[in-house]
């Protein structure tokens, strides 16, 4: 037998020859290189790639701040205006009745007429007020007023935006831009400081105003609320409104007034007790020329009209004067204060009215009480009495009635 016997020889495969590791090596210039196996500093080692950072512009910071102040700025303005929302329900809502000019009306004197159908006295409680419809007011005696107290009446919405501004930025700067308290009351402004008594000298009052000057012009017209102007405002004493004006100071009704006596009038609203006709005749005079010129200047009148006018003199009734808010005394009628109280005493067992809604009528509710009084022979029983005793019996109560 024969073997074949083959030698199998084992060949090792080529070694891949390692490279050392690459040793990194900074220079002194700062500049990073690699060595090799000899330990020669090699190239240098690749940097790490990074996207460039974006710088932000000025430009663009600068929006970016307003942005933010703007998105502040409303977000204050909604909190402030809620709370503003707040503030003005909370401090009209008694308003309503206060300034319904509809039931103004109902809010006069009542008069006491004698047996004859004349005018023999008033009572009154607060106010002497005798309530005219605007068509019986003279066209002299409107304009007059609108003149003087507020010439943009007719056209703007309530408040005069312009003068409101003015006098807000007069009173931050101590009334160092015009040097004197600037007023900006527009006759709606008026008329419900007048009907409301809110005279409070605090920041709020002119925004309370304000705000009940533009819901009272959108509620009612330009004529109901000059009518209502014209029959509320305060003139001297207890005189309220042009009707009893003018019965108190010219002895006539208000469509009877002359061209200056409605410039006089009109001349009293400003300041009562310095433009007394009574008082301060002089002072009176120089205010009614003014208003005159205001007419004139405006369109109200003409040259001629505003001359003769002025040159008029002011003469008054003779007993003008202005009547107190106290209780009757001895001095005036008897027969009106026996008709008081029997009146009061009828209101209440006849038509069942409390004590205090009997007062309330009778001192404001525009009565006309038709009397048997005859004026003559009462003047001469009263006359005979003070001769006799020196005094006269008289009914006195706690209320405070006034007679004109």
């Amino acid at each position: 037998m024969q073997f074949r016997v083959t030698t199998l020889r084992y060949r090792p495969k080529e070694a891949v020859p390692i490279e050392p590791k690459q040793q990194r090596h900074i220079s002194t210039d700062g500049v990073k290189t690699t060595t090799g196996a000899t330990g020669q500093p090699g190239a240098p080692a690749p940097k790490n790639k990074k996207k460039p950072k974006k710088r932000r512009s000025i430009i663009g910071m600068i929006f970016s701040f307003i942005g933010c102040m703007l998105c502040l700025c409303i977000m204050a303005a909604s909190v402030g205006g809620v709370l503003l929302s707040m503030y003005i329900v909370q401090v009209t809502a008694d308003d309503g009745e206060t300034l319904d000019l509809d039931n103004q009306k109902n809010r006069q004197t009542s008069i006491i007429y004698d047996i004859n159908g004349n005018e023999y006295a008033s009572l009154s409680r607060n106010e002497n007020r005798i309530w005219r419809e605007l068509s019986a007011m003279p066209e002299n005696l409107q304009n007059a007023v609108i003149a003087i107290e507020d010439k943009n009446f007719r056209t703007e919405p309530g408040i005069n935006l312009k003068g409101t501004i003015g006098a807000a930025l007069n009173a931050f700067t101590g009334n160092r831009i015009w040097g004197t308290n600037r007023g900006a009351s527009t006759l709606e402004q008026q008329l419900i400081k007048n009907l409301t008594g809110d005279n409070e000298q605090d920041n709020m009052r002119k925004v309370r105003e304000i705000f009940r000057a533009l819901g009272l012009d959108n509620k009612y017209s330009k004529e109901t609320i000059l009518e209502a102007y014209l029959n509320t405002i305060p003139l001297t004493g207890i005189i309220h409104g042009m009707e009893a004006g003018s019965i108190e100071y010219f002895g006539k009704h208000v469509e009877d007034l002359t061209l200056a006596e409605c410039a006089t009038l009109a001349s009293i609203t400003k300041n009562p007790t310095k433009y007394n006709p009574a008082t301060n005749p002089e002072e009176l005079i120089k205010r009614r020329n003014h208003v005159l010129y205001e007419m004139y200047t405006q369109g109200y009148i003409t040259e001629t009209e505003f001359n003769a006018a002025k040159a008029e003199t002011v003469t008054l009734t003779e007993k003008t004067s202005t009547t107190e808010n106290a209780t009757r005394s001895s001095s005036n009628s008897w027969f009106t204060d026996a008709l008081y109280t029997q009146l009061l005493s009828q209101l209440q067992e006849d038509l069942n009215y409390t004590a205090d809604e009997a007062k309330e009528l009778i001192f404001s509710g525009g009565l006309r009480i038709y009397s048997t009084v005859d004026p003559t022979v009462q003047e001469g029983v009263e006359k005979t009495m003070y001769n006799e005793d020196d005094l006269i019996p008289a009914l006195w109560h706690e209320e405070p009635v006034c007679l004109r």
